[in-house]
């Protein structure tokens, strides 16, 4: 149960730690409907390469570093639907 639990965490509470990474570290603006997506995809892609990891990567287990990995899924799609702001 509490497997499930952290599980559940990884997978929901990563988008919001790359969306709060990527507003301290970066000044640029976003496409605000394509951070919807990016917030929906990234937790899909972890669920994805969880389920798969034994098979792909020769029987890994992923555990609570999937918050990490879902986070950073997220601060790199949002990256890259970023908009370059000019240098005044």
């Amino acid at each position: 149960m509490i497997d499930t639990v952290l599980f559940l965490a990884a997978i929901t509470y990563g988008p919001m730690l790359g969306l709060f990474a990527f507003g301290i570290l970066h000044q640029q603006k976003i496409w605000d409907k394509g951070s919807v997506l990016v917030c929906l995809i990234a937790p899909a892609l972890c669920f994805i390469l969880s389920k798969n990891a034994q098979n792909w990567l020769g029987g890994y287990k992923f555990g609570n570093e999937l918050l990490i990995l879902n986070g950073l899924f997220t601060y790199i799609g949002l990256w890259l639907i970023s908009k370059k702001q000019p240098l005044k």
